[in-house]
């Protein structure tokens, strides 16, 4: 084998992953698009109208968000126009069974803005497993930021790949089943309860 065709062999393969994270990128966006909106539109439903309900994170409900973005929740709630909470969407695509091992997972960088917040009490994480386990099974699950964050340590670090096929790894951060909340209407009565409404 030439030194030419090794080296295009090389730039093959990098284009084919660059290609394949592009893919992966665009497939990601929206999944976490319509849940996003999935999420607001359940919110304002239960919180009724003396609430706001937005899409406010750079990117929230868009498909073309960009890498190295900022972490900002992807939803913000207002009462009497005051910021009541702030809450971060995520999730996946594989059933409840498929990743409870696991645990459910949050990216660290979403993690380090609770962190640095001086609002962390008003953040809260939400997992959705929709449509795939919605209504019946365990779609919901949520998480105030405080309880989040004493997660945020080498213990529950979880490298994936992307898939078998790639080389593409992320990091999260795992939080096991049985510390999410999965209750909807205590969901709403937190929130309500960080607004004084309750």
């Amino acid at each position: 084998m030439t030194h030419t065709s090794t080296k295009n062999q090389a730039e093959h393969g990098q284009h084919t992953g660059q290609n394949f994270k592009k893919a992966y990128l665009s497939v990601r966006r929206h999944e976490a698009r319509w849940r996003e909106v999935a999420l607001q539109a359940l919110l304002q439903a239960s919180l009724g109208s003396r609430y706001d309900v937005k899409l406010t994170g750079l990117g929230a409900g868009e498909a073309d968000l960009k890498p190295g973005t900022d972490p900002s929740p992807d939803i913000t709630i207002y009462h009497e126009g005051r910021i009541a909470a702030e809450v971060e969407v995520t999730g996946t695509r594989y059933p409840y069974y498929a990743i409870a091992s696991k645990g459910l997972w949050l990216r660290p960088d979403k993690l380090r803005y609770a962190l640095r917040s001086p609002y962390t009490e008003r953040i809260i994480y939400v997992h959705l497993l929709i449509p795939q386990e919605f209504p019946e099974g365990p779609w919901l699950h949520w998480l105030p930021a405080k309880t989040a964050i004493l997660f945020l340590d080498t213990d529950h670090m979880l490298e994936l790949m992307v898939t078998s096929s790639s080389k593409l790894r992320e990091h999260y951060v795992s939080i096991p089943p049985q510390v999410w909340r999965r209750n909807w209407q205590g969901l709403i009565r937190h929130i309500r309860s960080l607004a004084g409404d309750e």
